[in-house]
């Protein structure tokens, strides 16, 4: 049975929505998942998740493999690249995240508001060893990353009350109003042990309000030669990615 719920735009088909939540948890695995994996995962009946899946395999979103798990197929890579290009980030956003992480010697990331959190759109690495991985398509806690927190404090009304609404949880009262004061959020070891980022917005773009953030690890972490280039970085997104 088809399931319809109303939305903004109009009626929302259930059913849809619960296979693409599947694939944003294929996304989120770190290697392919089997249908007792999903059940537990979501909390839904084993039956269930694999009618949803068959739904997925049949439209190309997921491939099953010999020992009866699944994962994405490379659908998700043509679309993503499509996402890109649409939004012409690889030939204009890269270049400066090279140029931040070559000021900084430091990994930059440009994240975006995605559900609950912070996406990370697009990142570059130096050659210096960095604990965490950060890689395009982490997703970020809006409450304890600097760039999570930087969107909360510095991004639209309309993109905040969007993210309460997917279930975010917001930053305490106490660091949005240091953020605010400052101009940039900063967390140092609260996300990851050993790990401290600094991260400033750029709005209004393509793709709304984005985050630049440079991380690095806490015990050659400098804050003050890092705000310069961020605020250099985040005027030329602002300016090379212009909102409509």
């Amino acid at each position: 049975m088809v399931v319809e719920a109303e939305g903004a735009g109009g009626r929302i088909l259930s059913s849809a929505t619960r296979c693409l939540e599947l694939v944003d948890w294929f996304a989120g695995a770190e290697g392919p998942l089997s249908i007792g994996d999903l059940a537990e995962l979501t909390g839904d009946r084993k039956g269930t998740i694999h009618q949803r899946v068959q739904t997925l395999l049949a439209s190309g979103w997921v491939e099953q493999l010999p020992d009866a798990r699944y994962r994405l197929t490379l659908r998700s890579v043509v679309i993503g690249a499509a996402v890109l290009e649409q939004a012409d980030l690889g030939s204009r956003a890269v270049p400066v995240l090279k140029e931040l992480s070559a000021a900084t010697g430091e990994t930059s990331t440009l994240s975006a508001f995605q559900g609950e959190g912070a996406l990370v759109i697009q990142e570059v690495r130096t050659d210096k060893p960095l604990r965490l991985q950060v890689r395009v398509g982490t997703a970020l806690p809006l409450d304890l990353s600097a760039a999570g927190q930087a969107l909360a404090t510095f991004a639209t009304r309309d993109e905040l009350a969007h993210a309460q609404g997917q279930g975010a949880k917001l930053p305490q009262a106490e660091r949005i109003s240091q953020a605010r004061a400052r101009g940039y959020a900063l967390q140092e070891d609260g996300f990851i042990e050993g790990i401290s980022s600094v991260a400033m917005v750029a709005t209004p773009t393509l793709l709304g309000s984005v985050a630049l953030a440079v991380t690095a690890p806490s015990t050659r972490f400098d804050l003050e030669s890092y705000l310069e280039p961020l605020r250099e970085a985040c005027t030329r997104i602002s300016a090379l990615l212009p909102g409509r």
